[in-house]
């Protein structure tokens, strides 16, 4: 499951990058944050359960990059009034 779910974007991103190169410089540095966002967390966790939990680092930048994409989902829904926040009409 994490592979998958590492796929979806990483392919998105790279069919972005592919149809312009000036995005490739900045996709990169976003990764590169992403992952470099995760290590002060594992390496708090490796200190107390081991050097295993440095896995952390790939497997929380996929999940930051999906609840940023599920945020973005969310904003997108509420501004078109859609989804399961939207304000439902009355009937009378």
């Amino acid at each position: 499951p994490f592979a998958a779910a590492a796929l979806a974007p990483a392919a998105g991103l790279a069919a972005f990058a592919a149809r312009d190169a000036r995005f490739v410089l900045p996709l990169a540095a976003l990764v590169a944050f992403l992952l470099a966002a995760q290590l002060p967390m594992a390496i708090a966790m490796s200190r107390r359960a081991g050097p295993s939990m440095l896995a952390f680092v790939p497997l929380g930048a996929v999940r930051a990059a999906w609840r940023a994409a599920g945020l973005v989902h969310g904003v997108i829904d509420r501004a078109l009034g859609r989804g399961a926040i939207a304000r439902k009409e009355r009937v009378r």
